[in-house]
């Protein structure tokens, strides 16, 4: 029944031209077969893709692949920065603050319209074994980030996938390197500061990208 459902929900999604096989792996990966490229290539390249607010991570199709040998390293992971000053709350810089994050994937389309002021919503892919920035520097303005989402973030260690009743690092310093992004936006993280990563719960209405 859920091999159908996702079926169908990519199907609405790509809207490829034709049909196509989807075979299940285990372990939560599939395979996609179809006979045109051009199919292919727009599945591949013009994400990201979401169903049901989950990011879908999709990759050519590699030999000697086994899903249950097959390790993660990176997750998508859905950030809200509250009181971002209006003045930032512009494409161009949204992106630059997203990748000054991780890997940008999304902008909330409403929040970066400013209809929702409170805060702005970035979608970014972040790595599994490296601590999670809980602010940057916004040229002079100090930018909190939270992370939706319940029991996923260590505030022991800032790493994503566990919690820190099973954390198993050893209590980290908050030593980030200096980053600066020039042009409209300079985004640096201080060195030496210690502050507390924060989660948000994931409230489905009135999220919809």
């Amino acid at each position: 029944m859920l091999h159908h459902y996702f079926k169908k929900e990519i199907q609405d999604l790509w809207k490829p031209t034709e049909d196509f096989q989807m075979i299940d792996l285990g372990e939560d990966y599939y395979i996609i077969k179809f006979k045109n490229k051009d199919n292919m290539e727009k599945a591949i390249q013009q994400g990201p893709w979401f169903i049901n607010g989950n990011f879908l991570s999709i990759t050519e199709w590699k030999p000697n692949f086994v899903a249950s040998k097959e390790r993660l390293t990176t997750t998508a992971v859905w950030v809200r920065l509250p009181q971002l000053p209006t003045e930032f709350n512009d494409g161009k810089i949204l992106e630059k603050i997203g990748n000054a994050i991780g890997r940008l994937l999304k902008i909330d389309v409403c929040i970066s319209t400013t209809l929702r002021g409170r805060y702005a919503r970035l979608c970014v892919e972040l790595p599994l074994e490296i601590p999670v920035q809980p602010f940057l520097y916004i040229g002079q303005h100090k930018q909190h980030i939270h992370y939706e989402g319940d029991n996923f973030l260590c505030t022991n260690c800032g790493r994503l996938g566990h919690i820190t009743k099973q954390c198993s690092f050893i209590k980290l310093d908050a030593k980030v390197s200096k980053e600066t992004i020039k042009e409209q936006a300079t985004i640096s993280m201080l060195e030496n500061q210690q502050e507390e990563w924060k989660t948000v719960s994931f409230n489905k209405e009135g999220n919809k990208s």
